[in-house]
């Protein structure tokens, strides 16, 4: 059997049958991750030129739940389609104090305007990080279950809770936002 060095891993050594087995792990790694990185799309691409590289991937239509990922990524909010990260940066920006918060959360979720003027505190799953949207809400007719990001968490933390209702997003003077003020 022939001795490899495994040297040029630093704190392996040489000899060691353990530390073969370990560098030659880290080998195979870094050629499945090389394989995987010359797979990926460029970085340039948009939101849409993305959804459609993903939907062709063979992996991804063997899903069972292809279906509904592919309607799901092709409803998507359009108001933030094909909006660039120096826009939605400006947007935010120059949006009232009461709808800061309201467009973070809009961007990161996807959720439509109507689901977000309902959204309740009681819907927020700040343990599993969830935005639990129940059926008379959404416009499917559907329970929602919607992953949060750090934004959302940060905006959602630093929005007050009204006494007076359970809504998230309300206006300056406390009152539940409503359609125009949107």
């Amino acid at each position: 059997m022939r001795l490899e060095s495994v040297g040029a891993f630093e704190g392996l050594n040489a000899y060691s049958i353990t530390d073969a087995k370990a560098a030659l792990a880290k080998r195979t790694v870094q050629r499945r991750e090389k394989r995987i990185l010359e797979m990926l799309p460029e970085s340039t691409m948009t939101f849409q030129e993305l959804t459609d590289w993903d939907l062709e991937l063979k992996t991804v239509k063997k899903l069972k739940s292809y279906v509904r990922v592919k309607q799901a990524l092709n409803n998507f909010n359009a108001v933030f389609d094909n909006m660039t990260i120096d826009e939605y940066v400006k947007l935010v920006d120059k949006s009232p104090q009461h709808l800061k918060a309201f467009v973070v959360v809009a961007f990161n979720t996807g959720m439509r305007v109507g689901e977000l003027r309902l959204l309740k505190w009681s819907y927020v799953d700040r343990v599993n990080d969830y935005i639990r949207l129940p059926a008379e809400v959404t416009k499917e007719d559907r329970q929602k279950n919607i992953p949060i990001n750090h934004h959302v968490k940060k905006a959602l933390a630093s929005l007050p809770r009204a006494i007076q209702h359970d809504f998230v997003f309300s206006h300056t003077k406390g009152n539940p936002l409503q359609a125009p003020e949107v």
